[in-house]
């Protein structure tokens, strides 16, 4: 390394130049954490709705560090830390993680109220989900951890290059289970008249709730993606602007779908009038049901 006045600056050598973008996603990360901590812990009835929301509150805390180093970085020499760089860009490449368990979570539990599943049943296609997830999440950050550090101005992986089979396994992983949730929320979303158990006054936010899920699990999808690839074509554009109109907000419009506790209440609709036979369920006691 050369005297301090030449020293490299890591962030303007990756591009990283833009206070303004960074600013403006953490100062919507944080709305959107509040936004969730105020439904996790304030409108949230039960333990089922609020289990839900904890990768978002994941997600949340993730993405605001990852914005603030990104801020923070690209002033004065900040960027000639290299130990920083590489930090900030390991945090950047793992913080959408929680999204995707999110987007399964919801998709089990809305499977296991449309299809009336057993408890042990729900238990095990979580346990399943679970692990194909964290898998999946293992080997990105393996790889993220690996590439980064190795090459923190990034460097086009050959095939034989074993932490490129890390890559491919856990985006695939992800990819996936995006792509699943996708065609299961417009099954069960079309399987909600069917289902004689629900009671009327819950369909209307079920299929609220598919909506949305279909939406997200696009959003996911496409940035997912996208995201692979770049991985294969690492030339094709390198504008800050691109990145995060591409790559990021599509997490974001993700998170504004549920800034309102409105699309998970039916959670606590349906498990707070469980105690009420359903036939007998009237507008009236059944907001009663949702007061006790």
């Amino acid at each position: 390394m050369s005297s301090n006045g030449s020293a490299l600056n890591y962030a303007h050598l990756a591009g990283w130049n833009s206070q303004a973008f960074p600013a403006v996603f953490l100062t919507a990360a944080i709305v959107l954490t509040i936004l969730t901590i105020r439904n996790r812990f304030f409108f949230a009835k039960t333990a089922h709705t609020r289990t839900v929301y904890t990768p978002l509150l994941a997600w949340g805390i993730l993405r605001m560090i990852g914005m603030a180093m990104r801020v923070n970085i690209v002033q004065g020499d900040n960027g000639q830390n290299l130990g920083y760089y590489k930090a900030a860009q390991i945090v950047g490449n793992i913080g959408y993680f929680p999204l995707s368990i999110s987007l399964v979570l919801n998709t089990i539990e809305s499977i296991t109220i449309v299809f009336k599943l057993q408890p042990s049943t729900s238990k095990k296609f979580k346990l399943g989900a679970f692990i194909y997830f964290f898998l999946s999440v293992i080997c990105l950050v393996v790889f993220a951890f690996d590439y980064i550090i190795n090459y923190p101005l990034g460097y086009v992986l050959n095939s034989t290059d074993a932490i490129l089979v890390l890559r491919e396994i856990g985006t695939a992983g992800l990819i996936s289970l995006s792509g699943i949730t996708l065609i299961t929320v417009i099954y069960v979303g079309v399987s909600i008249e069917r289902a004689n158990h629900v009671y009327p006054a819950h369909r209307r936010g079920l299929q609220l709730l598919m909506v949305v899920l279909l939406l997200q699990s696009a959003l996911l999808f496409v940035k997912l993606a996208f995201t692979e690839f770049r991985n294969w074509n690492p030339k094709t554009d390198t504008d800050e602007a691109y990145y995060f109109c591409i790559q990021v907000l599509p997490e974001y419009l993700y998170m504004l779908f549920l800034a309102s506790h409105r699309v998970k209440r039916v959670f606590d609709d349906i498990e707070l009038s469980e105690n009420v036979d359903l036939k007998d369920m009237t507008p009236g006691n059944f907001a009663l049901a949702r007061q006790e």
